[in-house]
């Protein structure tokens, strides 16, 4: 299938910007496969980094087409030419893509730009933005996935595109190469191979959810400091903690005040609640909250978007040693009850409020150091397990 160059421009931009974020490919050694006289060229090919997460098919083609052709813009990739001898050069991309939609490599995108020449001992330096309109890599040829219509394996990567806007997870593949050509007009035979096929690969994984674990829904935690855990595939989460203040009617309307707490954390999946600072209001005895994050990511459109968890509430007991041994030892029962009975009976016929120590592992530990295992057991968080309990005079 061919199209005309103007489309080209834009599709090849788009795909060359989707497979190279995020990946840096050193200095390759050149190939050549033809006899003399061939020129040594020597080629250095980068992908630079670019902050995105989620990569929406609509921003890749078409939003992206500005911000790759401005001079304020990213540099996407950049080529480095240089070579011995006068040369006229050619520019092959083969895009593939391995998802989870269709297992197996499946053509996206291949191309191959005219003819560039390059002087002797004169380095030429090229980027994303020539593939632009006007700029310095012009198409010679190119083939591309219809999006509109589409058959085959490739008809399913279409359909999953079309469902959620977004390239599906998998490996994508750009495999780059150089031709020499002694030809100045088309088609430009012979061509020979003197750099690649070089490939390299980016592995895509759209962020979906956003998990809480602890405090779980109605806890009563006897902590004004309450550790939180929660499971993300985000790279960044906001912690937000609202009160239930009275005359409030439901968590939705809760959330809409000011926050006790808002706390944006990056490669982390929990937070203990701050005893000071200028972002945290402490928490106070006998009142209720409500605790929710938004797992942030980053967008091909240069934005941020959220995925929004379910809200959980908690409420903070009075620390009075009668509240919080009860509490405690409620929770801890339920923990005990199935695997050592015996202890369960053992605490039970005594009285657990006068435990004077508590130990893990040989050290002694906090009431709430021994709250937060609890709620860590109870969430699952790094399968946790008890492996015996025993009480000592």
């Amino acid at each position: 299938m061919r199209l005309y160059k103007s489309l080209y421009k834009i599709l090849l931009k788009g795909a060359i910007s989707l497979c190279l974020l995020g990946i840096q490919l050193p200095e390759s050694s050149y190939q050549q496969v033809q006899a003399q006289p061939q020129p040594n060229v020597n080629i250095t090919f980068n992908a630079q980094v670019i902050d995105v997460d989620v990569f929406y098919v609509g921003d890749v083609i078409f939003n992206l087409q500005d911000l790759m052709t401005s001079p304020q813009g990213p540099i996407f990739f950049s080529i480095n030419v240089t070579s011995d001898q006068a040369a006229n050069v050619m520019f092959g991309i083969e895009f593939t893509a391995d998802t989870d939609v269709v297992q197996g490599d499946v053509e996206l995108f291949s191309g191959l730009t005219h003819p560039i020449r390059i002087e002797a001992g004169q380095p030429k330096f090229f980027t994303s933005r020539d593939l632009a309109q006007g700029g310095r890599l012009e198409m010679f040829s190119a083939e591309t996935i219809d999006l509109s219509r589409q058959s085959g394996p490739a008809q399913k990567i279409v359909e999953a595109i079309r469902a959620t806007s977004r390239v599906p997870d998998g490996i994508y593949n750009i495999t780059f190469t150089v031709y020499h050509t002694e030809s100045d007009s088309e088609p430009y035979q012979p061509r020979s191979l003197v750099f690649g096929p070089q490939s390299i690969q980016l592995e895509i994984r759209n962020p979906t959810r956003v998990e809480l674990l602890s405090p779980m829904d109605g806890d009563r935690i006897v902590t004004q400091f309450p550790h939180f855990q929660w499971r993300s595939d985000t790279r960044d989460v906001v912690v937000r903690v609202f009160e239930m203040r009275p005359g409030i009617r439901s968590p939705e309307e809760a959330i809409t005040g000011i926050p006790h707490l808002e706390k944006r954390v990056t490669g982390n999946n929990q937070l203990t609640y701050p005893s000071t600072g200028a972002d945290a209001r402490p928490l106070e005895p006998g009142k209720q909250y409500i605790w929710y994050l938004e797992g942030v990511y980053r967008t091909s459109a240069n934005r941020e978007e959220a995925i929004i968890s379910e809200l959980h509430t908690f409420t903070v007991i009075d620390p009075s040693q009668e509240g919080r041994y009860n509490i405690l030892w409620s929770e801890l029962k339920q923990l005990l009850e199935d695997e050592h009975p015996h202890i369960v009976e053992e605490i039970e016929q005594g009285n657990f409020e006068h435990i004077e120590a508590r130990f893990l592992d040989g050290a002694q530990i906090t009431t709430e150091e021994l709250q937060m295992i609890i709620n860590a057991i109870r969430a699952g968080v790094n399968n946790p397990e008890i492996l015996n309990v025993s009480i000592q005079e």
